[in-house]
């Protein structure tokens, strides 16, 4: 009778540290997915849209900024990284010292059965009575002990999964504007392209170009023109519905899909997007700058690919270009 509840309350405590167990290898499997997540959808490593032969390429400075950035992340998600790695060894550590401690508790349990079989006294009882108390004694502490590691753990766990949870989403996020990145460019192509030829639901892609961003770049500097392209991506994300992506191409590009959307809905959404910029004082500084945009439309049509999908958004966009300026175009418009 002793040793059958010495056995339940192992088994009770065993039981609680093994719920635990479960409970923090399921985290840190979150985690790895978390962090593999990240390093998949850091800038970069999306599969890249070949652009089309007329674009301008993005300023050097820009580039080199767009490589600082990427670095940093890289060694953030690094860090990361090895602090899990550190974890698992400890975890490791407390499972083996748990597995010796059962080991422990089991040869003394084996050893008290076998000698109650033999015990032929009450004196020899009372012996292995307070030897089974003693180990019981034992375990409860071992199990303390271990509860409090695994909590210890599991609250560096927690804290680990925020970082990487803030690591992955500022890897989609354009640092300068605050819209998406290319890495979400790419991405949103590919699937409203697919999904669009697949439910035969349109989507359309408005493709915008800030107009002689590379002359006002010249005369007020890139610092004027960082804030002047923040400005501009604030007013596209205005218009934006909930399902809409709106994200940043490159350079003074920004692209905005909208799903379930033809192409006379989004014509007259650029339109109100052009007039707004255009009517747009932003002030730096002491000074008030103006500027105005050229917009290109397109549609998805059933077997269009992605690629069709972008340069014909493109070609538009360089047709407003080519006509002027300041101008929304598509095809039929």
């Amino acid at each position: 009778m002793h040793v059958a509840s010495v056995r339940a309350n192992r088994l009770h405590g065993v039981g609680i540290v093994g719920l635990h167990m479960v409970y923090l290898i399921g985290g840190i499997i979150a985690v790895a997915l978390l962090l593999i997540g990240a390093l998949f959808l850091r800038p970069g490593a999306a599969a890249a849209t070949e652009a089309p032969p007329h674009r301008r390429k993005i300023d050097r400075e820009e580039e080199s900024q767009a490589a600082e950035d990427a670095a940093r992340r890289e060694a953030e998600l690094q860090e990361a990284a090895n602090r899990i790695r550190d974890i698992l060894d400890q975890l490791d550590e407390v499972m083996s010292a748990s597995s010796a401690r059962s080991d422990s508790t089991e040869s003394t349990l084996a050893g008290a059965q076998e000698r109650l079989r033999k015990a032929d006294t009450s004196a020899s009882l009372e012996a292995i009575r307070e030897m089974l108390l003693s180990e019981i004694d034992h375990v409860l502490d071992n199990n303390r002990e271990l509860a409090n590691e695994l909590r210890a753990s599991r609250k560096i766990m927690r804290d680990q999964h925020d970082r990487l949870d803030s690591f992955r989403i500022a890897a989609r996020i354009d640092p300068l504007t605050g819209v998406g990145n290319r890495a979400v460019f790419d991405e949103a192509l590919k699937r409203f392209a697919g999904v669009a030829d697949a439910a035969r639901q349109p989507t359309s892609l408005i493709m915008i170009d800030i107009d002689h961003f590379k002359k006002l770049n010249d005369q007020y500097g890139h610092q004027v023109g960082d804030r002047v392209l923040s400005g501009v991506a604030r007013l596209l994300k205005t218009r934006m519905r909930g399902r809409d992506v709106v994200s940043r191409y490159g350079g003074e590009e920004f692209g905005i899909f909208m799903p379930e959307t033809v192409l006379a809905e989004a014509a007259r959404v650029a339109e109100d997007l052009r007039a707004k910029v255009e009517c747009t004082r932003f002030a730096i500084d002491d000074m008030k700058l103006s500027v105005t945009i050229s917009l290109g439309v397109s549609q998805t049509l059933p077997g269009m690919s992605a690629t069709a999908f972008l340069k014909q958004a493109d070609d538009q966009l360089y047709r407003a270009k080519q006509e002027g300026r300041n101008r929304v175009r598509g095809y039929g418009i």
